[in-house]
């Protein structure tokens, strides 16, 4: 099949940011996904995910978060994680806006299913389900508390000096993926800035307090080998949400970004089958 470009865009929030949007539109949309990226990167690399699910029946709506890809913002960067949040749920009504009587499902990866996980918090009520991949949960949960609030007192004395290094060699198994991250522009190569890596330690704690408000049905996806964020994310998110409907699949033998991993097509059918399941009884 010939894949349709997708719709670009941009919404401006309240603080005039400019949040770049693309949508690769279903002939027949069952429903929405609404797509939300990790960190240094942006939506533009999850094109081959949504053109799958747009085959399959779902607009996919994504968009760079601030300070990443086209969006406006220094580089990789949010004073504070409130930020995107408030900017997803400016996307969301635009999405409502636009897609009026579909239901809108989020799909959030790494980075973005930590700010998918406080965005359904605030906002489950106007959402229909949530597919989280490579949850970042138990980033720093190790790290005792008083060392914590040392390292966070440190860290917002220069919170956007580029310091903590990720290793890109550990997103896929798959070296030709690792390649086409390094090549691509629209990522940020630099280390994270110290404000960043305290706001993900920040929020993920605050968010592992408040999993058992989270009702939204959930499936939660993980790679064994995925040494960026721990398995334990995802397995905490499963064990303590509050949602009656939720299932964990961990793919055995894969990195990080399972949708660019060698069983990607495993993982998208996974995906769409949930998806397809959720909503049969609004077809």
């Amino acid at each position: 099949m010939v894949h349709q470009p997708p719709q670009t865009g941009q919404v401006i929030v309240k603080d005039g940011t400019k949040i770049h949007t693309a949508r690769w539109l279903a002939e027949s949309p069952r429903a929405v996904v609404m797509l939300m990226h990790g960190i240094a990167e942006h939506s533009g690399r999850y094109a081959h995910v949504a053109e799958f699910l747009a085959e399959r029946g779902y607009t996919v709506c994504a968009h760079d978060h601030r300070g990443h890809g086209r969006s406006d913002g220094l580089r990789t960067y949010f004073e504070s994680f409130d930020q995107p949040v408030a900017d997803a749920h400016e996307v969301l009504d635009a999405i409502r806006t636009d897609f009026p009587g579909l239901p809108v499902f989020v799909f959030g990866h790494s980075m973005g299913s930590l700010i998918s996980t406080l965005f359904c918090l605030e906002y489950q009520a106007l959402l229909a389900g949530f597919i989280s991949s490579g949850s970042p949960l138990m980033v720093g949960s190790s790290i005792p508390g008083p060392i914590k609030s040392l390292m966070a007192a440190v860290f917002s004395l220069a919170p956007r000096i580029n310091a903590v290094s990720l290793n890109v060699e550990s997103i896929s198994s798959d070296p030709a993926e690792v390649a086409k991250n390094k090549a691509d522009p629209l990522n940020d190569p630099k280390p994270i800035r110290l404000g960043m890596a305290a706001g993900l330690t920040r929020n993920a704690d605050l968010a592992r307090q408040r999993l058992p408000e989270l009702h939204l049905p959930l499936l939660i996806l993980h790679g064994s080998a995925d040494q960026l964020t721990p398995l334990t994310g995802s397995q905490y998110l499963y064990e303590h949400a509050g949602s009656a409907d939720k299932t964990l699949h961990v793919f055995d033998g894969m990195y990080h970004e399972v949708h660019n991993d060698y069983q990607r097509a495993d993982m998208l059918n996974r995906m769409a089958e949930w998806l397809d399941a959720h909503t049969t009884a609004r077809a």
